[in-house]
């Protein structure tokens, strides 16, 4: 048994440790790729469209993310390659100026308990279907609307931006949410609406708030059971209180990588795990 242990753990050569090696978005390189937590060194393997944003672990090993047209993809985890899963029925808002951009476009994509769920743009809650893509209606959260279509500029120059992530952690869903607007010639990030931390109940969609929190989180998963953050703002990694918001630094991200759009756990491939069990 110790002999079948150790060729498992082998052919899944990913560092143990406090803050271990995950699966990123890395928006500036456009790249899929992995991400130490400790040191926040971005290793690329391969390229992906930027109409992608989020990851999330599907069943029997998958890495599934949204496209901004609406469907649910696959990610190759060995070349980042992408393949169709089926259409969620979101209205596509692949640029801001899409037509069909508007209430029904998708938010924001996490998992939960093994449940994948996702928002739209009035932020009501849905599940995802693994296998077909699409999306059944769960409630209204009453976490804010986003105030404009995401990525719009306005008069002075500046863009559109929000944060949402959907993250399960204890059998339990949460969210974080804010917006804002960010004006490239100052590098000046101002807030529209305040970031706040929340439970949402996945049985009726419905979100208590819990507390503020830190502003910019442009990702946040439960890696391995610690919940990490990756803010915008500050290029930063940092680790999530869910009990009342606060977070604490970890390292700096790799410039090379950017804004960080997606993060999930490294799972074993399943000939591993049946050899362990």
């Amino acid at each position: 048994s110790v002999l079948l242990l150790s060729l498992a753990l082998a052919s899944f050569s990913v560092p143990v440790s406090a803050d271990p090696v995950i699966y990123v978005l890395a928006g500036a390189a456009g790249q899929f790729g992995t991400m130490d937590l400790a040191t926040g060194s971005f290793s690329p393997i391969g390229p992906i469209p930027d109409t992608i944003q989020y990851l999330a672990n599907g069943p029997n090993g998958s890495l599934l993310t949204e496209s901004f047209n609406g469907d649910l993809n696959s990610i190759n985890p060995r070349t980042g390659a992408l393949s169709v899963v089926g259409p969620t029925g979101f209205a596509s808002c692949v640029t801001p100026s899409t037509p069909t951009c508007g209430p029904n476009s998708q938010l924001s994509f996490g998992s939960a308990g093994g449940t994948l769920y996702t928002t739209d743009f009035v932020n009501n809650l849905y599940t995802i279907h693994p296998q077909t893509g699409k999306a059944t209606l769960i409630g209204a959260t009453g976490i804010p609307a986003v105030p404009f279509i995401p990525a719009s500029t306005n008069p002075d120059g500046s863009f559109n931006f929000y944060n949402e992530n959907l993250f399960g952690l204890g059998g339990r869903l949460y969210a974080n949410f804010d917006a804002g607007t960010f004006n490239p010639a100052t590098s000046q990030a101002t807030t529209v609406v305040a970031p706040a931390l929340y439970q949402i109940d996945a049985n009726t969609g419905q979100a208590s708030r819990i507390a503020s929190t830190e502003f910019g989180l442009v990702t946040v998963a439960n890696i391995n059971g610690t919940i990490y953050g990756f803010n915008g703002n500050t290029n930063q990694i940092v680790t999530l209180n869910v009990t009342n918001g606060a977070t604490t630094f970890v390292s700096d991200i790799d410039d090379s990588a950017g804004l960080i759009g997606g993060a999930a756990p490294i799972v074993p491939e399943p000939g591993s795990i049946a050899l362990i069990t």
